[in-house]
């Protein structure tokens, strides 16, 4: 497993990035006592069509249910599918420019619905409407991981330029805080406003809690 999300009604959502032999580049979806409710994607096949993937880093699940997969570690896009698990479109190519990308390897939502990909190795965020249209991005940040709050606060795992979690408005990018001492690929903030980080490299998971 690589990304999760875990969507309005509980249920967890995983990729399953690495292939290996018959099992990998899949999107799955799963009870809390994990029972498998849905797989995207064909397990152990690598591709770029409407049923496959090539190392899928994240997804995320819109409040109606469309689903939206960063398939990012062998392919450069976006890919949306409706609440059933049916493609609906995919976005993106390798590329500098807006709506290219290099690496894409996080994604979430804000208040608006909006879409930020976290670009890594282009050193930025894009951010898309719904459709793949690209609306404004957020240089200077590779973000491997983040989180955004319900009041529009992104906190962003930045373990190889920022060195840190950056925590910023997520309507403006202001930059209001940034948290020192991790090495995260993944983030994710609790209720109660406490930062949890996932850092691979040293295989820790660190709790920073809210003063």
């Amino acid at each position: 497993p690589h990304g999760f999300f875990i969507d309005a009604d509980g249920y967890i959502w995983t990729s399953d990035a690495r292939g290996v032999g018959d099992k990998g580049h899949q999107v799955m979806k799963f009870t809390q006592d994990g029972t498998l409710l849905m797989t995207l994607g064909t397990a152990g096949v690598a591709g770029d069509g409407e049923d496959t993937f090539d190392g899928p880093a994240d997804v995320a699940v819109a409040p109606n249910g469309d689903i939206f997969v960063v398939d990012g570690h062998g392919n450069n896009r976006v890919v949306k599918f409706n609440k059933d698990g049916e493609f609906v479109m995919s976005w993106g190519e390798a590329g500098t420019g807006p709506g290219q990308f290099n690496e894409p390897h996080s994604v979430a939502f804000d208040s608006q619905g909006r879409l930020f990909v976290g670009d890594r190795v282009n050193e930025r965020i894009q951010v898309f409407d719904q459709n793949g249209q690209y609306l404004a991005e957020w240089p200077g940040i590779m973000a491997s991981g983040m989180d955004i709050t319900e009041d529009d606060v992104i906190y962003v795992a930045d373990y190889q330029l920022r060195l840190g979690i950056v925590i910023a408005n997520a309507n403006d990018f202001t930059e209001i805080g940034f948290i020192e001492n991790a090495m995260p690929e993944g983030v994710t903030v609790d209720g109660m406003g406490n930062v949890y980080a996932g850092e691979v490299l040293p295989r820790n998971l660190k709790k920073f809690v809210k003063n």
